[in-house]
């Protein structure tokens, strides 16, 4: 797992003040959501717990949003189990502002831009990229 650095920055300027928006009852606090999300990713947990739709889903252009209850993170496979995260945003501002377009546009952007190696991205569905 892989962050741009305007991810990290935004995870360390707002994480620790962010509250669950109170969508999904009972949530943990958002950096709870993504210590826990991104320590199973990182462990190599059977992702198959991430693989409901509403957890972990490809987009159009291979760009992927892994959610939480309050947050959202946009980016894509770069290799097999190797996710790199360009954007970031509350769940309610995404929503309100109708962020998603944004977000991906700017993924497929910066993949674009990032001098990798090619393939630039991994495409496929789920058991193409874990």
């Amino acid at each position: 797992m892989y962050a741009r650095t305007t991810v990290v920055d935004w995870l360390l300027e707002n994480l620790n003040d962010l509250e669950a928006d109170g969508y999904v009852e009972g949530a943990s606090t958002p950096k709870q959501q993504v210590v826990a999300h991104f320590r199973s990713f990182i462990r190599g947990d059977d992702m198959r717990l991430f693989m409901a739709p509403r957890l972990m889903r490809p987009n159009e252009q291979h760009v992927w949003e892994l959610r939480t209850p309050d947050l959202r993170f946009f980016g894509w496979f770069y290799r097999r189990c190797c996710f790199v995260m360009t954007g970031v945003d509350t769940a309610s501002r995404c929503k309100e502002y109708d962020l998603y377009t944004g977000y991906r546009r700017e993924c497929v952007e910066w993949r674009n831009s990032c001098g990798l190696d090619p393939p630039l991205v991994l495409e496929g569905s789920y058991e193409h990229v874990f």
